[in-house]
């Protein structure tokens, strides 16, 4: 009984893709890079019936692997479609943030879910991101690489264009830095584990 449990885990194992970059024959992830070393886009080429959420461990190890081989110890991730992420390096485990939580589940439109407890933010629940810093957001990728961008800089607040209740707003958000937010080797290690 234990052998055939066994073969059974170890054939659902052999059906997953193998981790390893793309080519036009087989499936797996490729880079897109940006004018940044340190941002760049990871798209996944793999079967259909491959689960969400096999697909986004592949693409946060994807993104990891990469950080990693550009000498980062730390990566942080932004959707920007089913089968692709943006990716955000960085040196440092804290990244600046406006002490938001987006709505993950409104895939189409940046929704303000809740904000981060101790954080001053302008924001209420169900605000709809439009622009950060002047610049269109459209996705959590987006949104996440303003953010990202911004917070180089020693600026203390920027400008958010937001939609509440179907009224347009301009609030003037701070940057709070947020601790321990980034991914780090140990999760790297664990999706290693996971996507083999």
């Amino acid at each position: 009984m234990r052998i055939l449990l066994l073969l059974l885990v170890l054939s659902g194992c052999s059906s997953l893709p193998a981790f390893r970059k793309a080519s036009e024959q087989n499936f797996g992830y490729a880079i897109k890079p940006s004018d940044r070393a340190d941002i760049f886009d990871v798209h996944a080429a793999l079967p259909e019936a491959v689960s969400a959420e096999f697909r986004l461990q592949y693409l946060t190890r994807a993104a990891g692997e990469e950080c990693l081989a550009r000498g980062f110890l730390f990566w942080d991730i932004g959707a920007t479609g089913a089968n692709s992420l943006r990716a955000f390096c960085s040196k440092q485990p804290g990244k600046k943030s406006l002490g938001v939580i987006l709505n993950a589940k409104l895939p189409k439109a940046i929704v303000i879910e809740d904000t981060i407890v101790n954080s001053y933010a302008p924001f209420r629940p169900y605000d709809v991101v439009k622009k950060i810093g002047g610049v269109e957001v459209e996705n959590a990728g987006s949104f996440k690489e303003q953010i990202f961008r911004l917070g180089d800089s020693e600026r203390k607040t920027v400008t958010v264009a937001i939609e509440r209740s179907g009224i347009a707003l301009a609030v003037e958000a701070p940057f709070s830095e947020q601790r321990g937010t980034m991914l780090t080797p140990e999760v790297l290690e664990s999706l290693r584990q996971k996507t083999p």
